[in-house]
């Protein structure tokens, strides 16, 4: 990553987030939106996962030729150790280092949506396949942090360079332990945003049972 890609000296999240994740991931318990995302790019020969955190949804995609992405130097060193077969690099999502017409499928998890750039490296029948969280997502670990929390509505995907041909939704239940509930809330930006006496609400929970809810979307370039 070039110095004026950068905004600090060190971006993208922090060591113990990505520790964090990296150890959550591993247990499995996002493994079937993993899959749906795997399926849906199956067909696909050179992948892009752009923002590819600690390479955990990255590894289990089939393509002739993966490559990843992220921003964090801690998440890519980590990526990189899963699995050599797999291009991995240090980059911002919006300034990649990749030519023009490049990728058949760019996957993106939970990260910046770059349209413009991903418009860029994208073959002219390329999609892009990205998951971000549905209404439910979590609901339980946010109301035993904040109480009766608001819920929030999934977010429609929102580009006038693509549009959406396909959208799905993952749901599930997983029971955590304390120490899957810390992984998952040090993961997450509520750990750094939430008030200590509200995280506190979490110090005698020893197992919670949480929902997943993911939603699919799968975009074309108009």
């Amino acid at each position: 990553m070039l110095a004026n890609d950068k905004h600090s000296l060190n971006p993208g999240d922090n060591d113990d987030m990505v520790v964090s994740r990296d150890l959550f991931l591993n247990k499995g318990y996002y493994s079937k939106m993993a899959q749906a995302v795997s399926s849906i790019v199956s067909k696909k020969e050179i992948i892009l996962d752009a923002g590819c955190g600690t390479g955990y949804y990255t590894k289990q995609i089939n393509a002739k030729e993966i490559y990843g992405i992220d921003i964090s130097k801690k998440a890519v060193k980590i990526a990189a150790k899963k699995d050599s077969s797999i291009s991995f690099a240090v980059s911002s999502v919006f300034n990649t280092p990749f030519k023009d017409n490049t990728f058949d499928a760019i996957v993106s998890i939970f990260s910046p949506l770059a349209f413009e750039e991903f418009s860029r490296i994208l073959k002219d029948d390329g999609i892009v396949v990205c998951v971000y969280p549905g209404e439910m997502h979590l609901i339980e670990l946010k109301k035993a942090i904040y109480g009766d929390e608001t819920i929030l509505n999934d977010k429609a995907v929102s580009s006038n360079i693509f549009t959406s041909i396909e959208k799905r939704n993952v749901k599930g239940r997983m029971l955590l332990n304390k120490e899957d509930i810390s992984n998952l809330i040090r993961m997450t930006p509520y750990f750094y945003t939430t008030p200590k006496e509200k995280l506190d609400n979490l110090n005698g929970v020893e197992s919670l049972e949480v929902q997943y809810d993911f939603i699919i979307e799968v975009l074309k370039r108009n």
